[in-house]
């Protein structure tokens, strides 16, 4: 124990052994200490923010998303200030997005910052860099030549086949951006054009973070070996994170820690398939985590297929995700006709989306032509050969971490799941809740 004790105190930020200890040790504490359930998820507001000067928000789109964009701004929840909205892209455009009776056109500027990264004239600590010559520079400027030409239809075609690559480009000068023209902000919210931040729970998530500090914020994936915040979740970094990252504050060594840190993750964002795990990397070269527990703030589905899981039932509920214009500014509607403030956690959507009645289910415990469990992945159990509902009803009432259950009565296969959805109709599907667990849980918030 000493001796990895001192391996974790000597090695470098990135070394595999120290973040095999920091990741485990984490999820050792986390078992020990069990779900937080507690009414509020357990935040504490310390540090109240004000929307109007505190916080700054990069919203990331592209050619082929550019409605997606406007729809986000539209939904644009009231309490955030839209003059602190930074939008970055692959093309330069503006999008007018119109007032109320009484409010006058609000303009946003699409920034390039794509062509930041191809500029061949900027420097590094290493000297000025050559990279006009890399695949992606290519399709870029194939991209900007369609834009400019005014082809639009090409144009969306050609975003819709590469515009992923070009969007891993748009992290750190985005980042960059927002901290030049924004740089007395406490906190920065990287967000996607399709995703939804609820702003009475993140003033409730960032309120309970101290802004001079480090902080990484976000929905934790990977293995041990590169933690990062899920970008469609929204990443967020506080002012101290942004500080050390582009080297304003702190010392000499410092500063150039920091500048070898954006250098390779320029250069790593010509060939990097995933910009949020690029950031992670050059904020791990600065010895800045993420916070795990923070994770269980962020969302990366739509309302119908969020996962509600047994350690968020009572926390904020800070995001949505993949959604699509229609469903950006129907989900703006919703919670903008919540009471100002009124937090909302991740139960809530049970019945902001009209879901039935717990009770219901202990009277009629199998709901037909519905699914609660929603898509499957490696957390799921699917047992097959199971005859009827009740059967599988009975199977989650026999697991140990089942909070929901699927039968598919044409395959006769029964799904179950350590979480709870709205869901939604699916024909020959039958679905239900474990309802003890349940109830049990919802009645801690």
């Amino acid at each position: 124990l000493f001796l990895l004790g001192l391996l974790y105190l000597v090695a470098d930020y990135d070394n595999p052994i120290r973040l095999a200890l920091r990741f485990n040790i984490h999820r050792a504490m986390s078992f020990i200490a069990g779900p937080l359930i507690t009414g509020g998820g357990g935040v504490i507001v310390e540090f109240p923010i004000d929307w109007a000067s505190d916080v700054a928000i990069i919203l990331k789109t592209g050619y082929g998303t550019q409605e997606r964009a406007a729809a986000w701004l539209r939904a644009l929840p009231a309490e955030m200030n839209p003059h602190n909205v930074l939008v970055i892209g692959d093309f330069e455009r503006s999008i007018v997005i119109e007032g109320n009776r009484k409010a006058e056109p609000l303009e946003f500027r699409v920034h390039d910052v794509v062509a930041d990264v191809l500029r061949h004239d900027h420097d590094t600590p290493m000297g000025p860099r050559k990279v006009l010559s890399s695949q992606r520079g290519d399709k870029y400027r194939t991209l900007t030549a369609a834009v400019a030409a005014g082809e639009d239809e090409l144009a969306r075609n050609l975003s819709a086949a590469f515009g992923w690559e070009l969007d891993a480009m748009k992290f750190i000068p985005g980042l960059d951006l927002a901290h030049r023209t924004m740089p007395h902000k406490k906190w920065f919210i990287l967000v996607d054009d399709d995703t939804y931040l609820i702003q009475p729970s993140l003033d409730a998530v960032l309120g309970s973070f101290d802004s001079s500090r480090p902080y990484y914020l976000g929905n934790a994936i990977g293995d041990y070996r590169q933690r990062f915040a899920h970008g469609g979740s929204s990443v967020i970094l506080s002012h101290a994170a942004m500080n050390n990252l582009f080297s304003t504050d702190g010392t000499r060594a410092a500063t150039t820690s920091a500048r070898y840190s954006l250098a390779a993750a320029r250069r790593a964002s010509l060939t990097e398939i995933w910009g949020d795990r690029l950031l992670a990397s050059a904020l791990l070269r600065l010895g800045i985590h993420i916070d795990e527990d923070s994770s269980r703030f962020f969302n990366g589905e739509q309302p119908w297929a969020t996962r509600v899981r047994k350690d968020r039932f009572c926390a904020p509920l800070a995001t949505f995700h993949r959604l699509s214009a229609g469903e950006m500014v129907d989900v703006g509607r919703v919670f903008g006709s919540r009471t100002t403030g009124e937090l909302v956690m991740w139960i809530d959507l049970w019945d902001i989306y009209g879901a039935p009645p717990f009770e219901l289910f202990e009277t009629r415990p199998l709901r037909r032509e519905w699914d609660h469990v929603g898509p499957l992945d490696e957390h799921t159990t699917t047992i097959e050969d199971v005859p009827m509902a009740e059967a599988c009803l009975r199977r989650c009432e026999a697991d140990g971490a089942c909070l929901a259950w699927t039968w598919e009565e044409r395959r006769a296969v029964c799904h179950l799941s350590p979480w709870i959805t709205v869901g939604r109709e699916a024909p020959e599907k039958v679905s239900g809740l474990h309802i003890g667990r349940v109830t049990e849980l919802a009645g801690v918030c």
